[in-house]
């Protein structure tokens, strides 16, 4: 019999141990999706880096194209003199010079937070979000705004 009642006392310690480490886990779990990390924001805040990159290295070999083809004519070429690219708003224009340039960062998006032009040669931000984020990484990557 008295093996029993020990055998029992047992059972309930172990069974409180377990919930106490089910209610544990739940709570880190709780903690851990309440806790604003900027998991998205970051994500958000690369693929913006990435497409500004990809933006001004098209830009610099469409430029350099057209320096190589000025110069092979004997001539000078400056992308501050050139009228293709004095200011360039519209998606068609902007798509034939930068070609992975998609229509979300055209001036004619209406929903787009984040917009681009071309002025005198350099890639220009035009989008309303001018949170710390977005102007950080303008700021890191030389774009003006």
């Amino acid at each position: 019999m008295k093996k029993y009642k020990s055998l029992k006392k047992g059972i309930s310690l172990i069974i409180l141990v377990v919930t106490i480490v089910v209610i544990l886990i739940l709570v880190s779990i709780t903690i851990l999706s309440i806790k604003d990390d900027g998991t998205v924001s970051k994500a958000k805040e690369v693929v913006l880096r990435e497409d500004i990159l990809n933006f001004q290295t098209e830009l610099n070999s469409y430029i350099n194209d057209k320096k190589f083809e000025a110069v092979s004519g004997g001539q000078y070429y400056s992308p501050k003199n050139d009228s293709e690219l004095d200011e360039v708003r519209e998606y068609e224009k902007l798509k034939e010079i930068i070609p992975s340039f998609s229509k979300q960062y055209s001036e004619e998006e209406a929903d787009s937070k984040h917009k681009f032009m071309i002025k005198d040669g350099e890639l220009f931000y035009i989008g309303v979000d001018t949170s710390k984020e977005v102007t950080d990484v303008l700021d890191d990557l030389n774009v003006k705004y």
